[in-house]
């Protein structure tokens, strides 16, 4: 069994939460029954403060999630005061399914302070088939940041992992411009968004995440609010 306290220990680095530690799923988990040979894709969906990372395990094994936190956003906020409240979506998907990926699948959600999980059965009907051999598949998004909330004049780290680490990452504005690294943002090694001294008029809107190969390519979207310090029961209202 994974022994998840590393990521328990609260890791504040300096910086004050002004929200009271949430964690709580928002999406359902229904059994799920498939056809041998299709493709499925089960998803988890977190409310957090802080947001949430994932791990998946199949039958107590782990299967997926990166474990990848958002210590640079955290750094960048050292000394100030974060709402660091939003959503964040997880997806496992699993090709070609035949009676072996038949199994009980546990989500697990981590925050820095609190853990929470749930299960999904999957089970798989009918006789085992020749699955199609990919020389590289197309790249998927398996974690991104779906909504977040942040002060203006923070810091905050829009979630885009993926399962191709050669493959490109663009993101995009709300007026769907490409952005480039400069003072305002950042894109990160593994594909993530740095917002840098978050502000209403420029970044409150949706940011989108592509994620191309030659194969093809996976999109998320985000919608991001800078809060005024002032702000927070309106950010509340409208996260809810």
């Amino acid at each position: 069994m994974l022994n998840f306290d590393p990521h328990l220990a609260p890791p504040t680095f300096g910086v004050q939460l002004l929200e009271p530690v949430e964690l709580r799923f928002v999406n359902s988990s229904e059994p799920v029954i498939a056809k041998a040979g299709e493709t499925i894709e089960l998803q988890c969906k977190a409310f957090g403060v802080p947001p949430p990372i994932f791990f998946w395990l199949k039958d107590g094994k782990r299967v997926g999630g990166s474990g990848e936190t958002t210590i640079y956003e955290k750094l960048r906020n050292v000394g100030k005061g974060t709402l660091q409240s939003g959503i964040t979506v997880s997806t496992l998907r699993i090709p070609c399914i035949d009676a072996s990926k038949a199994a009980t699948y546990t989500c697990i959600a981590i925050n820095g302070y609190k853990k929470i999980q749930k299960t999904i059965k999957v089970e798989v009907e009918g006789n085992a088939v020749e699955c199609p051999i990919e020389e590289k598949p197309a790249p998927y998004v398996t974690e991104y940041t779906e909504s977040r909330f942040e002060n203006i004049g923070n810091s905050a780290q829009l979630m885009c992992r993926h399962t191709d680490k050669e493959a490109s990452v663009i993101w995009f504005n709300r007026d769907m411009e490409k952005i480039n690294n400069n003072e305002a943002y950042e894109i990160l090694p593994n594909g993530d968004l740095m917002i840098r001294n978050a502000d209403f008029d420029r970044d409150t809107g949706v940011f989108t995440c592509v994620v191309a190969n030659e194969s093809g390519e996976s999109r998320a979207e985000t919608f991001f609010y800078a809060a005024a310090p002032d702000d927070e029961e309106e950010a509340k209202r409208k996260r809810r």
